[in-house]
């Protein structure tokens, strides 16, 4: 059964970093993603689903000083955790720190 909840937040890099990766033996289905400038000033986001070549870019989105964007997918992004590797989202703004980010969706047991 699938449990709704906080799945990661913390503040993005200046470079891409993984930002969201599944527990061991769980499946996360990312429903929402919440992101807030705390910068005076505009910062470009980029998030990305397994890698960071410009086929894995999911969001490109410049956010004002202290605006807050919520990405509600229409389809969940699932992020599974294999024997051979663990999905995962990365992200990056232009300055380190500057830019939280919140990931809600459902988790429930491969």
């Amino acid at each position: 059964m699938a449990t709704h909840k906080l799945l990661a937040s913390g503040q993005l890099s200046d470079s891409t970093a993984v930002i969201c990766t599944t527990a061991t033996g769980k499946r996360w289905m990312i429903k929402t993603i919440v992101l807030h400038n705390n910068r005076a000033g505009d910062e470009s986001v980029e998030i990305y689903f397994d890698g960071t070549a410009e086929a894995n870019r999911l969001l490109k989105v410049t956010l004002s000083e202290n605006e807050t964007f919520e990405w509600s997918l229409g389809h969940m992004i699932v992020l599974l955790d294999s024997v051979s590797a663990q999905d995962s989202l990365q992200g990056k703004t232009d300055n380190a720190t500057e830019v939280t980010y919140h990931i809600f969706g459902a988790e429930e047991a491969e």
